[in-house]
């Protein structure tokens, strides 16, 4: 069963980031022919992380400015 998992402000503002870091570490730094893999996997959750966050913070401002 999954519960919510709560993240210190800090690293749940660097996760997106750190998603595509590690896509970009892969990608340069690991000489094996399948390293793309997981890159593209790193990277994609780095995107929907990205995309998830500017969607909520939308949405709480759009909210907040109709509650005004």
């Amino acid at each position: 069963m999954l519960t919510n998992i709560i993240l210190p402000k800090g690293l749940y503002e660097l996760l997106p980031a750190i998603y595509f870091l590690i896509a970009a570490g892969l990608v340069l730094y690991v000489e094996h022919s399948l390293s793309w893999v997981p890159a593209i996997i790193f990277a994609a959750c780095g995107a929907v992380t990205l995309k998830w966050r500017l969607s909520d913070r939308r949405r709480n401002r759009a909210a907040s400015e109709s509650s005004r």
